[in-house]
């Protein structure tokens, strides 16, 4: 089959969804599907930050990708762009598609939902993005039309997916109505097993003793402050952990700055970057160096980043919100309350301490992660596309 895939996120751009689109297209590109994306073209300041080059990235057979003129927005990440709809694409657009999928909900969504409009075929919507976590306007009112706004959106779809079940009440609630189903995103085989073992990895990346580790944006809506805080306290307590922040974003600067200020030592905190394309082996390689995954964060659909430390056995601390509640059970990682510091750092002192309930808990969330992996998720798609195309 031949998909057409919307997104206003991808590629050099640290993004969960950009992840979660990239690992499905080359799953099924595998398998002789033909993908084409139209997503937003980036400057060369935002392949700089990831630490990339244009070139660097190989797509391979059946993948290719179509770079829409955008526009700088503000985000977290300093990278976000929105493509400027073409919404007569679908006229000039030689290229014949069974479906489209979009990604998106603003700029991306409305040229997807043209182009499929004018090429005659159907429209699949997947929704990635807790909305009213990044309302604009801090006010119940305003995050209540964004939800249905969204919504209103997605049912112009055939078929809605989200990857929670969390996600998809959430829809529902706020006037979803066409056919839903939940589709986790899916995880790169990568992050399952790396070639060397947890000791020589700890000795490679200068970790002395145990870890926690976060991997994501970093930027307010990820929580991160109450993070550091909340390792101060457990840090004060055993000197011997350290806490690995991967990724980059708008807050960087202001979490150095307070990680002095609580008197963290230098070396039991690190920022380590971004590591992107080619470079994307060194999450695989941290993630199995480190012993405990953070997720402080209460803006999360799923979360690529914990599933992909899921796959990588890692014990999961997350927020008491949303999509963690049914993921996170308690032989999986340990629930906090995201606003409380202490709490926080509790959890922390608690996985800590218990060595035999993270042995546990690696053992669970590997095999948890294998229903998820990118091979489970292409079938569930392939499935899709072929059900929507025949109807």
């Amino acid at each position: 089959m031949k998909i057409a895939v919307f997104s206003d996120f991808f590629y050099p751009e640290l993004s969960g969804v950009a992840d979660s689109i990239m690992t499905t297209g080359q799953a099924l590109a595998k398998r002789g599907h033909q993908i084409h994306y139209f997503v937003p073209r980036y400057p060369p300041s935002s392949y700089q930050t990831a630490g990339e080059k244009p070139e660097d990235i190989k797509w391979g057979n059946n993948l290719s990708v179509h770079r829409i003129p955008s526009l700088p927005i503000p985000s977290g990440n300093q990278q976000s762009r929105a493509l400027i709809p073409h919404l007569w694409r679908g006229f000039f657009e030689q290229e014949t598609f069974d479906c489209v999928h979009t990604h998106g909900h603003f700029n991306s969504g409305w040229e997807a939902y043209w182009f499929a409009s004018i090429k005659k075929i159907p429209l699949i919507g997947t929704n990635h993005t807790f909305i009213e976590a990044f309302s604009p306007i801090d006010h119940p009112l305003f995050k209540q039309w964004m939800s249905r706004y969204l919504c209103w959106y997605f049912n112009h779809c055939k078929l809605v997916t989200a990857p929670s079940e969390f996600m998809i009440n959430h829809m529902r609630k706020h006037g979803l109505k066409k056919p839903n189903r939940v589709i986790s995103n899916p995880i790169e085989p990568g992050f399952f097993s790396v070639s060397q073992d947890k000791k020589s990895l700890k000795k490679k990346w200068g970790i002395e003793k145990f870890a926690f580790i976060y991997i994501g944006r970093i930027d307010e809506s990820k929580n991160l402050t109450k993070a550091v805080k909340a390792f101060a306290q457990f840090h004060h307590q055993h000197q011997d952990a350290e806490f690995i922040l991967v990724g980059h974003g708008a807050l960087k600067e202001s979490l150095q700055t307070l990680a002095q200020s609580l008197h963290i030592k230098a070396n039991k905190i690190k920022f380590l970057g971004t590591f992107l394309g080619n470079k994307r082996s060194v999450l695989f390689e941290l993630l199995h160096a480190a012993d405990v995954f953070l997720m402080p964060s209460v803006s999360e659909v799923q979360s690529m980043c914990v599933l992909q430390a899921m796959a990588a056995g890692l014990p999961i601390l997350a927020s008491r919100f949303g999509v963690f509640l049914d993921l996170i059970t308690n032989d999986r990682g340990i629930l906090f309350d995201p606003h409380n510091e202490s709490n926080m750092a509790d959890a922390m002192l608690k996985i800590y301490k218990q060595e035999e309930l993270r042995f546990k808990m690696s053992i669970n969330n590997t095999e948890h992660a294998q229903t998820m992996s990118a091979e489970v998720i292409a079938n569930k798609w392939e499935d899709i596309y072929q059900e929507i195309y025949s109807k």
